[in-house]
């Protein structure tokens, strides 16, 4: 179990943190840095969709 929480996770962060942000190893950070970093991942995708939502709302609204 723990192993597909930190694969999926790792995923997510790789695909919402930018490369500026990421550490050099994802696999050596402890555990608390690891779900820092996820959470910062969740935080970028939650902004990305809200931006996307207010595009969309733009569109047909005109």
């Amino acid at each position: 179990m723990r192993t597909d929480f930190v694969e999926a996770a790792t995923l997510e962060i790789y695909r919402f943190v930018p490369p500026a942000l990421l550490p050099d190893n994802i696999g050596e950070l402890h555990f608390d840095e690891f779900l820092a970093l996820l959470a910062r991942a969740r935080y970028i995708e939650e902004v990305e969709e809200d931006i996307v939502a207010r595009a969309i709302s733009k569109v047909f609204s005109e």
